[in-house]
């Protein structure tokens, strides 16, 4: 579910619901991300949830905090931090750089 804000203030959230080795597993996560105007850079921040329902319900859990550029309708630029927590209890910090061609054009 994404909702678009009058003044540029996004909410987006998903959930998921499943199996995954023949387990039941769920996840979901939200987003808030702000767009002051369309071309502009776009600052966001995520967290998600995944229960892969193995040994106890071991969960995974990542607050992700970013940037995203469009230059166009076809192109997307990320930059992101995350810190997250495995399912085995470990907490660790990726870096991310992403580009995205073909992102929502036609």
């Amino acid at each position: 579910m994404r909702c678009n804000g009058a003044r540029g203030l996004n909410l987006q959230t998903e959930y998921y619901a499943g199996e995954i080795l023949s387990v039941g597993s769920k996840g979901w996560y939200g987003q808030v991300e702000y767009t002051p105007k369309p071309e502009g850079l776009k600052p966001f921040y995520r967290y998600d949830v995944f229960d892969d329902g193995l040994a106890g319900h071991r969960t995974f859990r990542r607050h992700t905090v970013g940037a995203a550029l469009e230059p166009d309708k076809t192109e997307r630029f990320t930059l992101q931090i995350e810190r997250y927590h495995d399912l085995k209890g470990g907490t660790f910090t990726n870096y991310g750089v992403q580009y995205q061609f073909s992102y929502g054009g036609k």
